[in-house]
């Protein structure tokens, strides 16, 4: 019955070529960003319920992929109630196959091992990563995936970072191997930010998000679990002098996405995230 219409759809196909081109190409990219921000969240998330909610990220309004000014980091970490600070940036990597997507991103690393203190390391791995710029942090899953060892030069891929001779291999070093004993995804790569800064060749300046942690005064508990209490007040008075050249979300890594609710009146509220997991305040 269905089959007498297939010829039908087919000359229906063939007769606007174009138009079928850009619907089967829409329909790619459709999917190929979803997994592109499927694989982000993923990565942002892994290891959360482990550490809790004591970790804020600011990224820019409208998406993760319009980039902020690297310098949004000092003003950030000027506020009071700001324990740590580090840039983050989705890298795009891949290695040997480009349809297999790696979590990674560049970061400080001092200020992220001091903010992920569930990321358990040695001693000695922690202090060569920190060491070497052209090094990276990887997870036993990936290590077990790929065979790497501490010690191994990689030919690391980036869908979307050349460096500025052009090519899209960066060269990084397996300095150490993190482990979640308590659980948690280990298939993520951290590599230097000043590595990444000063070899990219376009973005100068630019970073993708910015992780915060409060100090513990900062947090309270409440049905959702541990909440931060950094206020929209706060964060506005950083920008107090000038307005915020971009707008920003400021929202916990705690939990899987509820209904964010906008908190633009948080000023006279004195907390960010009353009661969702998930809140938003917009920074205009």
């Amino acid at each position: 019955m269905i089959g007498k219409y297939v010829p039908l759809l087919a000359a229906s196909l063939r007769r606007k070529r174009l138009r079928t081109f850009f619907t089967i190409a829409s329909i790619v990219i459709a999917f190929l960003l979803f997994g592109l921000a499927e694989s982000m969240r993923y990565a942002l998330q892994s290891g959360v319920d482990v550490a809790g909610a004591d970790r804020l990220i600011t990224m820019h309004k409208v998406s993760f992929t319009q980039l902020l000014p690297a310098s949004y980091e000092n003003r950030i970490h000027a506020i009071d109630g700001v324990v740590e600070v580090t840039p983050q940036t989705w890298f795009g990597a891949w290695y040997r196959d480009e349809r297999n997507q790696i979590p990674a991103f560049p970061a400080k690393p001092e200020a992220f091992l001091r903010m992920y203190p569930e990321y358990v390391i040695p001693e000695d791995q922690k202090q060569a990563w920190i060491a070497d710029r052209t090094g990276m942090l990887i997870g036993r899953a990936l290590a077990d995936l790929y065979g790497w060892k501490v010690g191994d030069k990689v030919p690391l891929k980036s869908a979307i970072w050349r460096k500025e001779d052009g090519s899209d291999t960066w060269d990084v070093t397996v300095r150490a191997i993190f482990d979640l004993p308590s659980g948690g995804d280990t298939r993520n790569i951290v590599l230097h930010q000043d590595y990444f800064e000063e070899a990219k060749a376009v973005g100068k300046g630019l970073v993708g998000w910015i992780v915060l942690t409060p100090a513990p005064a900062m947090l309270k508990v409440t049905s959702s679990g541990v909440a931060p209490l950094i206020t929209w007040f706060a964060l506005r008075s950083a920008w107090r002098k000038e307005p915020a050249p971009e707008s920003l979300v400021l929202v916990t890594t705690n939990g899987s996405p509820a209904a964010a609710g906008s908190c633009t009146t948080c000023a006279t509220e004195n907390s960010l995230v009353p009661s969702d997991p998930l809140a938003v305040a917009e920074i205009h």
